[in-house]
């Protein structure tokens, strides 16, 4: 439904594909039953066969497959292999996630995804801050010093709870 909301707020061209027999016949080729199948793996495999697809249908009208991941999402490791991080070009990936909402905003991704909380949609009531334990405002506020200004973790802490002390657990995020 969001992604639907994006295509016809920005009026692009898309298809739209159900992936659950493909997901089902890899569990079916191993003798295992899909529902019964770790959820987080599921995902995971959900988020690889989607790209499958995606590369697929690319490949069918010329097309390079575009990236979605960003700076945020590399840097911690939260990313799936051959799923989301898995892309031909993408032109977001030197953004933070913060500078991702800044962009979307801009180019007029409608205010209800904006204010949703970032989630792969694989889990039923997962989020991404929920996984990694920190907001994504927090998290960035940490990897701009550590990866762009190349501050020390010590130096880090010190300047984040003098700035916003009220934001977060620095010395846990950081």
């Amino acid at each position: 439904n969001d992604a639907m909301r994006v295509v016809e707020a920005l009026g692009i061209d898309y298809r739209q594909y159900d992936i659950t027999d493909a997901v089902t016949g890899l569990y079916n080729a191993k003798g295992e039953d899909v529902d019964k199948s770790n959820r987080h793996a599921r995902g995971n495999v959900m988020a690889r066969i989607r790209m499958v697809f995606g590369y697929e249908e690319c490949e069918r009208w010329g097309a390079l497959l575009l990236g979605t991941s960003n700076k945020t999402e590399a840097l911690l490791g939260y990313t799936t292999i051959w799923g989301d991080n898995a892309s031909a070009l993408n032109l977001i990936s030197d953004l933070y996630k913060t500078q991702v909402r800044q962009l979307s905003r801009s180019i007029g991704v409608p205010q209800v995804i904006l204010e949703k909380a970032p989630s792969a949609d694989l889990e039923h009531g997962q989020t991404d801050e929920t996984d990694l334990g920190y907001s994504y405002f927090a998290m960035d506020n940490v990897l701009v010093r550590f990866v762009d200004q190349l501050m020390l973790p010590a130096e880090i802490k010190a300047e984040l709870k003098r700035e916003m002390p009220e934001v977060a657990d620095w010395d846990g995020c950081v």
